[in-house]
């Protein structure tokens, strides 16, 4: 299960991205973040930035869907990996 941080401080959401296992199948990235981003919505926080690390992104259209889901920032590890390469 996603767990979600409110800091007090900074007012920053975040999302664990748990380990994934035979219990625990991983959920697609737009997916976590649509929830993620009405949960907040509807407890009153919309101005609350809402940060995502994912791999799942591999090109400029994923994060654009994300940051139209309500993503301010987006951090595509796994590209940036292969960019090394």
């Amino acid at each position: 299960m996603m767990q979600a941080h409110v800091g007090k401080k900074t007012r920053a959401h975040r999302v664990d991205r748990p380990g994934c296992d035979p219990q625990q199948a991983a959920l697609p990235a737009l997916l976590a973040l649509a929830a993620a981003w009405k949960a907040i919505v509807e407890a009153g926080g919309h101005d609350i930035p809402l940060a995502i690390e994912t791999g799942q992104v591999i090109d400029t259209h994923h994060v654009a869907l994300l940051i139209a889901a309500g993503a301010s920032a987006v951090f595509p590890y796994l590209a940036l990996q292969q960019a090394e390469f």
